[in-house]
């Protein structure tokens, strides 16, 4: 496994605001860097969002958060199973808080996303917050 790239970007589920099982047993394994981010696309999925690259001059792009991380073969063996077949983890180019250009990892959504709503906020907790004050 090449894991050389010590960062990872993270856009939905993964972030540090959800508690979810799949980060309980590497979150010690990571460090929150801060907010970041990537160029792309976010379509909702119901449960969770699904990120794919742009294209060309495309200006589209998504804000998470990046990690540090301490023990990137422990946190991919975990994130790889939790994300499956229709994520794949490839590098992209990032902005770090500090202004820094890094590359990190990333889990872009392999399938189609046709019929998907396109998440126009930039980020997936903001659009969560007032997609649930519509309800």
């Amino acid at each position: 496994m090449n894991t050389a790239t010590p960062y990872l970007f993270v856009y939905g589920t993964l972030r540090s605001n959800f508690d979810i099982y799949a980060k309980q047993h590497i979150s010690g394994c990571m460090e929150l860097v801060g907010t970041a981010e990537v160029r792309g696309r976010m379509y909702d999925m119901g449960d969770y969002p699904a990120a794919v690259p742009v294209t060309g001059e495309e200006e589209s792009t998504i804000r998470g958060e990046v990690f540090l991380l301490r023990d990137p073969d422990k946190v991919f063996a975990a994130l790889d199973s939790y994300e499956g077949d229709a994520y794949g983890r490839s590098e992209v180019d990032v902005m770090l808080p500090d202004g820094r250009q890094e590359k990190a990892w990333i889990y872009w959504y392999r399938n189609s996303v046709e019929g998907k709503e396109l998440i126009q906020y930039k980020d997936y907790v903001e659009y969560l917050k007032n997609k649930n004050s519509v309800y």
